[in-house]
């Protein structure tokens, strides 16, 4: 049926570490490649990775938080959103060893797609890409425009999720929030957040919101 989740193949993808601790960095590729993942690629540092990602693209990006280095992984993902150095389709995912963590992130598009707690296991990893993996395929028109900045396109598919109250319906309201932001459409924007606060306490409405007061 079209209700049932597709199984998720691990084997076609590229998938890249980037973690300064050479122990973890193989715990990791160990814990990916069981999942049957042959194209691992690690760096120890965000030149490296950067030196990786400008070769080849790659669907999963797994990123310490602490790199030991001037920069954070969340500085990274910014760097590599601003500059479009990755594509929306790509999952970057942060590995923290903090519980309830909160990095300060300024936008809500350089939210990484998902926070991962360590230690893990290789099962919490499998089930959580599985999740991510089943999002992103839902929503892969939606980042193709992204990719292209074309936000009223953007909107509207958005809204077509959102009216049909799909599972997915808080990313695309997320993403329709920064697509108003994007089109300098304050008044909507303020109102699209404020409506979505009333609903429940999403951090990402609060920045969207505070972007859109400013």
């Amino acid at each position: 049926t079209a209700n049932q989740a597709p199984v998720v193949s691990f084997s076609d993808k590229k998938v890249l570490i980037l973690d300064d601790m050479p122990d973890m960095r193989t715990t990791m590729r160990n814990q990916v490649q069981s999942l049957g993942v042959s194209n691992v690629s690690l760096a120890s540092n965000v030149k490296e990775a950067l030196n990786q990602i400008q070769q080849k693209n790659f669907d999963i990006v797994l990123c310490d938080y602490y790199l030991g280095e001037a920069t954070d992984g969340q500085q990274f993902l910014e760097y590599l959103r601003t500059n479009n150095a990755i594509s929306r389709a790509t999952l970057f995912i942060m590995i923290t060893a903090e519980t309830g963590f909160n990095s300060v992130i300024t936008a809500a598009e350089c939210m990484p797609d998902d926070y991962l707690l360590k230690p893990f296991t290789g099962e919490t990893l499998k089930l959580r890409l599985e999740r991510l993996l089943e999002r992103k395929a839902r929503l892969a028109a939606i980042d193709k425009l992204q990719d292209k900045g074309a936000w009223p396109e953007i909107i509207k598919a958005c809204d077509e999720i959102i009216a049909c109250k799909d599972k997915y319906i808080v990313d695309a309201m997320r993403i329709k929030g920064n697509a108003l932001l994007m089109l300098h459409q304050t008044d909507a924007a303020i109102s699209f957040y404020q409506n979505a606060l009333k609903m429940r306490d999403m951090p990402w409405a609060k920045l969207g919101l505070a972007r859109a007061l400013k």
